[in-house]
């Protein structure tokens, strides 16, 4: 079974993450997601990404990633990190229909698309990779910080605090935010509205937009990459990853 379902209708995108209830991030939806980006950019004019209607995505899949040693962890951070530049740099609006939690890496794909639309109640979004002795992978620094800007972005990568839509509304972070049942239509509506606009001129702006997050990304991932690694194999924080291990 495909964990990414790719539906394309009147040149819209529909991608729906299919990885349990939790949609945690495995080498596998990597894949996936990554497989799309290349279909979309040749058949539609919009993508709207989603999960479901308890999780988006709670991150990384623990239990499997904490068995790769260092090589195999910077090797699943390079595709993980590839796979949300690939998504991020799309020539097409991306829309994030946010039915269901968006937790670390789950709120990092999240920010790897131009917007968010979520249910208004029971869903929480955030980077609680503080919490566990990590920081986050540096593309996912920098798009936060285009969205929210570096003081909101410091505070929630330091704090690590998962917000409900609406207070993620009012930092920019969600875009916005309604009942459950109207999500979908929404993020619908808003492809629709972004379809009004040439192409190639979204396409335009999108590039000169990411032109300095690119510079940045493409000059820090590896050595980011490397602290990141480094401070997964500390003492406290693997204590904190096989407490976190037991939630999935």
């Amino acid at each position: 079974m495909a964990l990414v379902d790719l539906e394309i209708k009147k040149d819209i995108a529909i991608a729906r993450m299919n990885n349990g209830v939790t949609n945690a991030i495995n080498p596998e939806l990597i894949a996936g997601l990554s497989e799309i980006t290349d279909k979309v950019k040749k058949e539609a004019a919009v993508m709207i990404l989603t999960g479901n209607d308890r999780f988006f995505s709670m991150g990384f899949d623990l239990p499997r990633v904490m068995e790769l040693d260092r090589p195999g962890l910077s090797s699943y951070l390079f595709e993980f990190q590839n796979m949300l530049f690939q998504i991020a740099t799309l020539p097409v609006p991306v829309i994030c229909a946010l039915t269901g939690h968006a937790v670390a890496g789950g709120a990092i794909l999240a920010i790897a698309c131009d917007y968010r639309i979520a249910k208004s109640e029971k869903m929480r979004i955030g980077f609680n990779e503080s919490l566990l002795g990590l920081t986050v992978p540096c593309l996912a620094e920098l798009m936060l910080a285009r969205f929210v800007g570096c003081r909101i972005s410091q505070q929630l990568l330091v704090e690590g605090t998962l917000i409900q839509a609406e207070g993620a509304v009012s930092l920019g972070l969600i875009d916005d935010a309604g009942p459950m049942d109207t999500v979908m239509e929404r993020a619908f509506q808003k492809a629709r509205q972004l379809q009004e606009i040439p192409l190639e001129t979204f396409a335009a702006i999108k590039e000169n937009q990411l032109e300095d997050i690119r510079k940045k990304y493409l000059a820090r991932v590896r050595p980011k990459t490397g602290q990141f690694v480094d401070l997964w194999f500390t003492k406290e924080t693997q204590k904190r990853l096989s407490i976190a291990m037991k939630k999935f």
